[in-house]
C-alpha cells in the first residue's frame, strides 16, 4: 500500500497549486514591490514624466490645443498644489 501522499486527490493538486501560485507571486512581490516603493519614495511625485497631470498638459500643448500662456499659467497651478 502507498503512503497516503501518493493518491491522487482532486484537493491535494488545487492546494498545490495555490501553493506555487503564492510562492511565485511572493517571489515577484520580492522583485519589483521594494523597488517600485523606493523609486516612489526617494523621486517624489514630480519626478519627469510621473505626473499625469504635466503629461495630458504636455500633450495638449504639443497638439497645440492651448498657447503658451495657457500652458504656462496651467503649470503654475499643477506645480502649486
Amino acid at each position: 500500500m502507498y503512503p497516503y501522499y501518493y493518491s491522487f486527490s482532486p484537493f491535494h493538486v488545487f492546494g498545490d497549486i495555490i501553493g506555487w501560485v503564492l510562492v511565485i507571486w511572493l517571489i515577484l512581490w520580492l522583485v519589483r514591490g521594494p523597488r517600485r516603493h523606493w523609486m516612489d519614495h526617494h523621486m517624489g511625485h514630480g519626478a519627469p514624466g510621473r505626473d499625469p497631470g504635466m503629461d495630458v498638459l504636455r500633450e495638449r500643448y504639443a497638439k497645440g490645443e492651448i498657447t503658451k500662456e495657457e500652458f504656462d499659467a496651467k503649470k503654475k497651478d499643477l506645480m502649486s498644489s
